[in-house]
This record gives C-alpha cells, structure tokens and sequence, in this order.
C-alpha cells in the first residue's frame, strides 16, 4: 500500500499538468488570434474557475478603463501578478467565498506557474503586433516615396508639356480643353499629396491641422458611407493658430455630417487652403441642399466660430449639385 509520501505527491503532479494545460490553451489562442481577441481571456478565466473550483476568476489589464466589479462577498482571493521584463502586465485574481476552503499552496504554486506563462504569451503578442506595426509603417513610407517619386513627378512633368503645348497651338478650342486637362492634373497631383500625407502621418502622435481634418472627414464620412475626397494648398501647418485649428475642425465636422446626415450626399469635396494673407475652407457636396431649422442653426455656429477670428462664411449652390460652404478667416 503507497505511503504517505506517494499519496500527497500525485494530486500535486495532477495539479500542477492542470495548470500548464490551461495556460498552454491560453497561449495557442492568444497567439493564434491576438490580444484584442476575448477567446483566450474566457479560455482562461473559465479553466482556472473549474480547476480550483473558484466562484469568480478576473483578469484586470493596465489598459483596462475599469476593472470589473467582482460580488464584496468573495472573501478568499489568490492574486496571480503578470509580471514581465517590461513591467506588469496585470494580474488574475481567482476568488472565493468566505465560506469556501482556502487556497492550498499547491494552488498558489500551479497558480505562479501559469502566471508565468501567460505573461511569456503576452510579451509574445505584443512583441508581435509591434513588429507588425513597424512592417506597416515601412510600407507606408515606401508607398509614399513611390507615389512621389514616380507618380507625382511624372504627372508634373506631363503638365508641364501640356502648358507648353496650350502656349503654341493656335486653335482655341484646342487651347481650352489642354488647360482643362492641365486643371484635371493638378487636381490629381494635390489629391496624390494629401495621400502621401496620410501615409506619412498614419501611425505618428504628432497633431497638425492636416491630420486633424483627415481624421475628422475619414471618421464622420464613414459613420454616413461617405468617403469625401481633401485636398490641401499652401503652408496650412505653419500659419495657422492652434486655435484656429479647433474651428476647423468642428466645420469640417459640421459640413461632412450636414452632407450625409441630412443632404443624403453621395459625394464630398473638402479643400482647405492657406495663403500669408488667409485661410480658406471650401466644403461642398452633391445632396439635395440646406432644409432644416438645425442646419441653419449649424451654419448660424459656423458663422459665429469665423466671426470671431474676423472671417466670415458664405454658403451657396455647389457646381455638383448641392451646398458649398466656403468658411475662412484672416491670418494676418
């Protein structure tokens, strides 16, 4: 008949397999799905809870905007800290009732097994994603060089033989359409730019006016299906105030959301530019106009945010069809 010795050691053994086979199931989903998928998170909470027959299992992040609320009357926890060579990740906290046994030692053993393993998965994944990250943002960069280096110059290049060319023909309708292409080509060429802008900036903290009215055309359009088309003129990052900034990007907001909210637009053109003398925001749209009390009311505000700075806002039939909404204000 086995000893004592036998007989204390095998659950501990049992035990201790348990937790790595829970942790080696963590692990295969989280780095098979990453850290934003919540499948490892409830393959682990619920392992833990059923191997040491806990009545709650949390699992609290540094990311986290707020824990979650854990029942005041699971009085008996094990902490199981996520510490990593770059700090803590977090912690697991395996709770009980107060009426419920202790946690055993063997637990607290299993439990600081797993513990480390989840923190290995954790730097794993995230060493990924940051590696993923510098990927994107070298092909970002290439991208950018490409457009250009190649894109850009070529359709330069191409407009400046079509300038020449309006210069020596004699034939006016001739003369008409090639300075009509030439304007299709810088269109293109600026809207080319605003690209390569945002594949610059995509990915960067730093704040300018560009990336603020990329960021507010880009999430309002798409909350409508929009994808409104900006172009950029001038210097804008270097003459404009910060305050000014704010201005701009609450019309921005104002027009875009006035396009497909209440215009139901189809198309939105947003053109901003900045001479030493001013700053102009021309917003236009193919939808079916102004109507409303509230887009008057918005327009009444818009007015009043150019007002302030000595500018002014104008609004009226755009060529597309719908509302053009020049906002602009002094820089001098």
């Amino acid at each position: 008949m086995p000893g004592p010795a036998t007989l204390s050691t095998v659950p501990t053994s049992v035990s201790e397999s348990s937790w790595l086979r829970v942790a080696l199931d963590f692990c295969q989903q989280l780095l098979g799905g990453g850290d934003t998928d919540p499948r490892p998170w409830s393959i682990l909470t619920e392992g833990i809870r059923r191997l040491v027959d806990a009545d709650a299992v949390d699992v609290v992040r540094p990311s986290d905007d707020a824990r979650v609320p854990v029942c005041a009357a699971l009085g008996r926890v094990m902490a199981l800290p996520l510490n990593g060579e770059s700090g803590n990740l977090g912690v697991i906290e395996v709770r009980r009732r107060s009426d419920q046994p202790s946690f055993s030692d063997a637990d607290f053993a299993g439990g600081r097994n797993l513990a480390q393993e989840v923190t290995r998965a954790l730097e794993l994944s995230d060493a990924r994603a940051a590696q993923h990250r510098h990927r994107l943002h070298e092909d970002r960069e290439r991208i950018a060089r490409d457009l250009h280096d190649q894109v850009v110059q070529r359709l330069f290049a191409t407009g400046l033989r079509l300038q020449s060319t309006v210069t020596t023909s004699k034939d006016a309708t001739d003369r008409t359409r090639l300075s009509e292409v030439i304007d299709e080509l810088d269109d293109t060429v600026r809207q080319i730019r605003t690209t390569i802008f945002a594949l610059n900036c995509s990915g960067s903290s730093a704040s300018s006016l560009r990336r603020t009215v990329l960021e507010v055309a880009e999430s309002v359009g798409s909350a409508f299906g929009l994808r409104p088309t900006v172009c950029f003129r001038g210097p804008i990052d270097i003459l404009v105030d910060p305050g000014v900034v704010r201005d701009v990007e609450a019309v921005v907001r104002e027009g875009v959301t006035n396009a497909g909210k209440h215009a139901a637009a189809s198309i939105v053109r947003i053109d901003l530019s900045a001479s030493r003398a001013e700053l102009r925001l021309l917003i236009e749209d193919d939808g079916v106009g102004l109507s409303g009390s509230s887009r008057h009311s918005g327009m009444g505000n818009l007015r009043r945010r150019a007002e302030q700075h000595g500018g002014g806002l104008v609004v009226d039939r755009s060529p597309l069809g719908g509302v053009r909404l020049g906002w602009s204000v002094p820089l001098t």
